[in-house]
């Protein structure tokens, strides 16, 4: 099922399944046909989906039940590894990281996750396996992480560091894209003095 087919029509029994499984306390295990692979398109799919409309799939569940779901999605063994596999179309996977800018809009600049929101991107940027690189090292997915960034900075502060601290780990791989964006945000947004000093030193990577 695409994106188009699952927003038209409504979440699918899997994206049903696949968002009790992540989310709620009482999930059971995905129902997986005798070969299939863990995770594969239509997890992606799911991601989007969800994220996209994280106000009405997500906003039922508790805080810390969406901390574990999507700490879980965005894990060493989670779906989100799937972004750099090739094997996959790549238009999918950059629509999985665009959905990611209405996750922060409608969750995270509201919700109260602990560092989760912070730890996001670094989370995503991390070479999951073997055989899923660091999104660093795959062009199209880093840029489309680095799109998405600028409006991120428009949020809430919360947010703002998390773009920050995403453009950090990407600073030393991307140095003219990540210091063009900072220094943009510097502009457009003025900043206190706390959030400018995080942002200046994310510019080149040198935040912990």
């Amino acid at each position: 099922m695409s994106e188009e087919q699952v927003d038209s029509a409504g979440p699918s029994d899997f994206v049903n399944s696949w968002v009790e499984h992540y989310f709620s306390t009482n999930s059971r295990p995905l129902r997986q046909q005798s070969g299939q692979t863990a995770f594969g398109t239509r997890d992606l799919h799911a991601c989007a989906h969800v994220f996209s409309h994280a106000r009405e799939v997500l906003w039922k569940f508790s805080d810390a039940e969406l901390a574990t779901g999507l700490v879980g999605i965005n894990s060493i063994s989670g779906p989100l590894a799937l972004l750099t596999d090739v094997s996959i179309d790549e238009s999918i996977r950059i629509a999985c990281v665009n959905s990611m800018l209405p996750l922060f809009r409608d969750l995270f600049s509201s919700r109260q996750l602990g560092s989760l929101s912070f730890e996001w991107f670094e989370m995503l940027l991390r070479e999951k396996s073997s055989r899923f690189p660091a999104i660093n090292r795959s062009l199209p997915i880093a840029g489309a992480v680095l799109s998405i960034m600028p409006a991120i900075l428009d949020m809430n502060r919360p947010c703002q560091f998390a773009a920050l601290h995403g453009l950090n780990h990407l600073a030393l791989d991307f140095p003219v894209r990540v210091r063009q964006t900072i220094d943009a945000y510097i502009v457009r947004m003025m900043p206190d003095r706390e959030l400018l000093s995080y942002a200046k030193v994310c510019q080149d990577g040198s935040a912990q």
